[in-house]
């Protein structure tokens, strides 16, 4: 009787706040990267405060250049700093915003690599700079950036 119990008291902890009928929060982020803009689906992601839940992101580019995705602590764009060329200074992030990277990959395929998010904003973003006729191009700041939210 005191397994049951205990079972009984776990499934009501984990499913706590969530109504019968909610779905499961997704524990997969699906991510398109193109010329010159990044979709995070679901935007919007809620993890549970009881159960340790990493999140995968998986990044497709659809575009025709290599780009990479950076997944970086911060409640705008405009908060992250950028060098003369438009490229994020990511040495320059406050300590603990840089979460993770899926680091560059080839127009055509997918990559995934799984971070833990606690609740926060966050941006996502390409950070690679070319220079195309002697001119640098900056891939963050030709709109290669989207917001994505943690609740719990």
């Amino acid at each position: 009787m005191r397994t049951r119990a205990t079972v009984a008291v776990m499934l009501v902890a984990l499913g706590a706040g969530c109504a019968a009928d909610d779905p499961l929060p997704p524990t997969s982020v699906a991510v398109e990267l193109k010329e010159w803009s990044v979709t995070a689906d679901p935007s919007l992601v809620r993890v549970s405060a009881v159960v340790d839940q990493p999140l995968e992101f998986v990044a497709t580019n659809t575009g025709q250049e290599t780009h990479e995705l950076v997944i970086v602590r911060a409640d705008s764009p405009a908060d992250l700093p950028t060098d003369a060329d438009g490229k994020v200074v990511e040495d320059a992030l406050p300590e603990g915003a840089f979460i993770g990277e899926i680091p560059e990959f080839d127009a055509g395929t997918t990559e995934s690599a799984t971070f833990e998010l606690e609740p926060g904003r966050y941006v996502l973003f390409c950070n690679i700079l070319e220079i195309n006729d002697g001119e640098p191009e900056s891939h963050f700041q030709q709109g290669m950036v989207t917001t994505f939210t943690v609740t719990s």
